[in-house]
């Protein structure tokens, strides 16, 4: 009996730790609040002047910032110098921020309508991360290795836990007359885990019980 009731409270305990539990959050919609696996994520924007807020494609299944899909991508509009009616050069960097309510490691991160490198430029976006066990730091996601077909969805990987990342796009290059090829993109989703899984307190009340079984079976013995 002794030996019976400690292998199930080995088993308990072990399961206690939690497990990795790997999900997907999709940007499915407009609300700026989404959930998966009990983890909820909050996106917050930067806007241009070419207003708006954030925005959902419901084509491309993603979010962007701006009021249409003729602006709507997280963008870095960069303009033309030498251009009819501006013949001025201005730049324009709008943000999406993504915020967890818990710790999480992002796997991998999904968007639409990348453009691969294409005569000497494509879209590029640096993902800032903050509040984990990785620290703060920046990664630059360029050039997916896909096919340029905005049907695609484009895969990154981040492998780093934080609690919020957010999304600058870059100027993607520009050619010899001056004219800029913008990066412009939708997130889409990302893949992350969750190091832990809590358990209810009746599982934690169990466990207490089932070694209390344990320490009693002890003290009846070495009578």
């Amino acid at each position: 009996m002794k030996k019976t009731v400690a292998i199930a409270a080995m088993g308990l305990a072990a399961s206690l730790a939690g497990a990795a539990q790997a999900s997907t959050i999709s940007f499915s919609n407009g609300s700026g609040s989404y959930s998966a696996d009990g983890v909820t994520a909050t996106v917050t924007v930067t806007t241009s002047s070419a207003g708006g807020g954030l925005y959902y494609n419901s084509t491309e299944n993603a979010i962007g910032v701006g009021n249409s899909a003729t602006n709507g991508g997280i963008g870095y509009q960069a303009f033309c110098a030498f251009c009819f009616p501006t013949f001025t050069t201005f730049t324009e960097a709008e943000t999406m921020t993504v915020t967890f309510d818990q710790e999480v490691t992002v796997d991998t991160v999904f968007f639409r309508q990348w453009e691969n490198n294409i005569l000497g430029y494509g879209d590029e976006v640096h993902f800032n991360y903050s509040g984990g066990a990785s620290g703060t730091g920046s990664i630059l996601f360029s050039n997916s290795g896909l096919s340029d077909l905005t049907t695609l969805l484009d895969p990154f990987s981040a492998g780093v836990s934080l609690t919020a990342f957010t999304i600058t796009p870059e100027q993607d290059g520009s050619d010899s007359f001056g004219v800029t090829n913008d990066t412009v993109v939708y997130l889409h989703s990302v893949d992350f885990t969750v190091s832990q899984v809590p358990l209810p307190g009746a599982a934690w009340l169990m466990g207490s019980a089932l070694l209390g079984l344990v320490g009693v079976s002890r003290r009846r013995s070495a009578r």
